[in-house]
């Protein structure tokens, strides 16, 4: 089969204009595909997976996503609203809890206008496995005679962690983190929302010490006060726990299947898009002798340093290795005792071992288990056309549609006015000087051509050569390189006329730069006037509707 028909064809792409969502595919069409999921969910009751119907290990799952994020959520917000809520259908959508562009915070407005509609209840999962790269953000600064990019920290950098373990580190960086904001930004903003976000985030980082913890709590107070009624809770909750434990168990049991598997759909991934990296959109999983890399990380709470998970079967138990210091040993039980391995793995967790999904089983697990739609950014929606095919091949079924959804938004500033047109016609007119240079003698000497015999030679004598080709007469190398002679005897007298078109491709050029610093859509939506950023994303996510 051509690899090709079994991924999607378009490749989307964020919106280039600011106030403009992406939104695929449409509502409508989520709505169709969320009542033939329904109905194909009555056939999958008749699976079974490790002993357990593969129903009953769903509906524990979803009831245990519940609980963990009531459980969470209660901890800073009035929960109240939810007890009426009939979380049958869910829609989740995640990121990491970091202080992301306004694009991203988008997918939280339109999940919750989702759900209102579905008749459903939006949970936000905190991917507290990823590891925090750096703890700052990009701000514009300087003036707009002189524009700059400047980088202000939140707090200290350190050997990447994962968001779970990764503890505010500098608490006075972290307290002055907004006031500095402030001031780097003073020539461009006025009243940025981190004015209103930071005590927030102050609030929850002296409840709970968490770096992410600290930035999400702020984040879903303030849509709480905007009517956005999510509910979040950590990964890391909900992969602590037998719920969890059945969907590791199915594919640790089959792993060299799976890894068969992914491998290969990988493969034809790359090859229909004619992708050269092997790490994209995921990577390869690896092999090493008979330790298959599973799609998990793994760590312990005393050495919190993220590692692919390896697994091999040996002599009836299942061993699970970090390739350094970490290893596990466990019983393997019969196949239809997926209950025995489950409580294993459960006594690992509470033995400070931290087994947690990679980006693609992540959303594999959200999809397959957890939720009835999933609200992607633009790259995961892309990895996930691969997931698609892995849960069809892998669980003999095919997953729920996902949704891809982003924003495009601008900080308010006054951008340059620049055109590439006009930058393309200097370049064209620098092109003709050094090819066509009696086109701007006149401009260069301030004087007619014909008052420079020499200058009047030289283009006779251009004049006749071009006519000779224009005559059918071939051109040899000999005329090639006297034309390019006399180009260049022409060039001293266009000095005046170069050094003009040079000063105006650079004045507009730097004005190209400055705009295409400043309109970047990757500034963090904590730079944003909270009057103008909550009616947009509001009514960008009543538009998608």
């Amino acid at each position: 089969m051509d690899p090709r028909e079994s991924f999607p064809s378009e490749r989307l792409r964020a919106p280039s204009e600011h106030g403009q969502a992406l939104i695929r595919p449409s509502v409508t069409a989520v709505e169709t595909s969320l009542a033939q999921y329904h109905q194909q969910l009555s056939g999958q009751d008749q699976q079974s997976w490790l002993g357990k119907p593969w129903s009953e290990i769903v509906a524990t799952a979803r009831r245990d996503l519940w609980t963990e994020a009531i459980k969470h959520s209660s901890e800073y917000l009035d929960t109240s609203v939810f007890k009426k809520t009939d979380a049958t259908r869910i829609v989740l959508l995640g990121h990491q809890p970091e202080l992301f562009h306004a694009g991203v915070w988008f997918k939280n407005f339109l999940a919750a206008a989702l759900s209102e509609r579905l008749s459903a209840v939006t949970i936000n999962l905190l991917i507290d496995n990823a590891t925090l790269k750096s703890p700052a953000i990009k701000v514009p600064a300087g003036n707009p005679a002189d524009p700059q990019i400047q980088t202000v920290a939140y707090d200290q950098t350190t050997d990447p962690l994962p968001f779970e373990a990764r503890d505010v580190l500098d608490h006075d960086l972290f307290a002055s983190f907004a006031g500095r904001v402030k001031t780097a930004t003073s020539g461009w903003l006025d009243d940025p929302l981190v004015a209103a976000l930071w005590p927030l985030v102050i609030e929850g980082q002296r409840a709970t010490g968490n770096l992410g913890l600290s930035l999400a709590r702020g984040r879903h107070l303030l849509e709480q006060q905007w009517g956005i009624h999510n509910l979040d809770v950590p990964l890391s909750a909900v992969c602590n726990g037998e719920s969890f434990s059945w969907f590791l168990a199915c594919i640790l049991s089959q792993l060299p299947r799976f890894w068969e598997i992914h491998n290969t759909s990988l493969a034809e991934y790359r090859q229909a898009y004619r992708l050269r990296s092997k790490s994209h959109p995921v990577p390869t999983l690896g092999k090493d002798g008979d330790w298959f890399e599973a799609p998990f990380w793994i760590w312990s709470t005393t050495d919190p340093q993220r590692l692919p998970l390896f697994v091999r079967r040996q002599a009836g138990q299942i061993e699970l290795t970090n390739q350094q210091q970490l290893t596990c040993r466990l019983s393997m039980p019969g196949e239809e005792d997926g209950q025995t391995l489950v409580e294993q793995l459960v006594a690992q967790q509470e033995q400070g071992i931290c087994i947690r999904p990679r980006a693609l089983t992540t959303t594999m697990y959200a999809r397959v288990v957890l939720s009835d739609l999933f609200v992607h950014g633009i790259g995961g929606g892309r990895y996930d056309q691969l997931t698609d095919v892995i849960v069809q091949r892998f669980f003999g079924f095919a997953p729920p549609d996902f949704l891809t959804a982003t924003a495009t938004l601008q900080l308010p500033i006054d951008l340059p006015v620049c055109q590439q047109e006009s930058l393309a016609d200097l370049d064209r007119q620098l092109r003709e000087i050094k090819f066509s240079p009696e086109l701007y003698l006149s401009e260069s000497t301030g004087a007619p051509v014909e008052a420079n015999s020499e200058l009047a030679q030289l283009i006779s004598e251009k004049q006749s050569l071009i006519a000779d080709v224009q005559s059918d007469q071939s051109p040899t190398a000999a005329w090639h390189q006297r034309l390019a002679q006399i180009n260049q005897q022409l060039q001293p007298f266009t000095t005046k006329s170069r050094e003009q078109l040079t000063k105006q491709r650079e004045t507009l050029q730097a004005a190209t730069e400055q705009r295409s610093l400043l309109s970047s859509r990757e500034f963090s939506f904590c730079l944003f006037p909270q009057k103008t950023l909550c009616p947009l994303l509001l009514a960008l996510s009543g538009k998608g509707l």
